[in-house]
């Protein structure tokens, strides 16, 4: 069984050799002049210690963003550095490959559909038991619903600059006799986005979120309340 101290090595270990890895043939104190300049100053000392695994596996969570952005990468990139395949243990003794290691930190729920009763008598109870189980994935739901309207927000921005694309392409082409009725179709699709994007809006007021900045003129539009386009 994996106890709490080689658990917390192993995975500050995974991420130090990545560090160790993306650093190449760059000193140790370029990397802690380069946390300096961002902010968050890391020294040379400590850098080497995490390389090797000489400070009882514990690194915290200031020091794996500053350290990312200082080698240019991603924190998950130094989380899971084995994407997408290789196997990594995301909790104690839950071994599970790299892509769903990512899966569940961006908040999606298969992992935890997968692997959140396979441990401890609780853990056994919750998964003979319906209810408890769709408990859980009832509050995971409801705890991981921001990142969950971002990222629709985010997919329906793109959608909506796709659509306005196309419409101008068909309105810019006096060649092909269908144009016009492409142009009604794609006035449709991007009247229906925009609808879209109002209640994404709206739902994440209602959740005390704080909706993206739009650029200037598209704020008032699409913070409308969705109903009042029918008015």
């Amino acid at each position: 069984m994996t106890n709490e101290k080689e658990y917390a090595r192993v995975t500050t270990q995974r991420i130090s050799d990545e560090v160790r890895r993306l650093r190449g043939d760059r000193t140790t104190q370029w990397l802690a002049d380069r946390t300096a300049e961002l902010g968050y100053a890391i020294s040379r000392s400590r850098i080497s210690d995490l390389e090797r695994g000489d400070r009882g596996g514990f690194l915290n969570v200031a020091e794996l963003l500053i350290l990312a952005r200082a080698l240019n990468t991603a924190p998950a990139m130094l989380l899971f550095p084995g994407l997408p395949g290789q196997e990594v243990e995301l909790f104690p003794e839950v071994i599970v490959e790299s892509r769903m290691a990512l899966d569940w930190l961006v908040g999606d729920n298969s992992l935890l559909r997968k692997f959140a009763w396979r441990k401890g008598s609780e853990d056994r109870e919750t998964a003979s038991n319906p209810l408890l189980r769709a408990e859980l994935l009832e509050e995971w739901q409801r705890n991981t619903q921001a990142i969950r309207l971002t990222k629709e927000h985010m997919r329906l921005l793109f959608e909506l600059g796709r659509q306005l694309e196309e419409r101008q392409r068909w309105l810019d082409d006096h060649d092909n006799a269908n144009a016009q009725d492409l142009v009604v179709a794609a006035e449709r699709f991007i009247r229906s986005t925009e609808q879209s994007l109002r209640v994404i809006r709206r739902q994440m007021r209602e959740a005390g979120m704080i909706p993206p900045a739009l650029p200037a003129g598209m704020a008032e539009n699409y913070d409308k309340d969705p109903g009042e386009d029918a008015e």
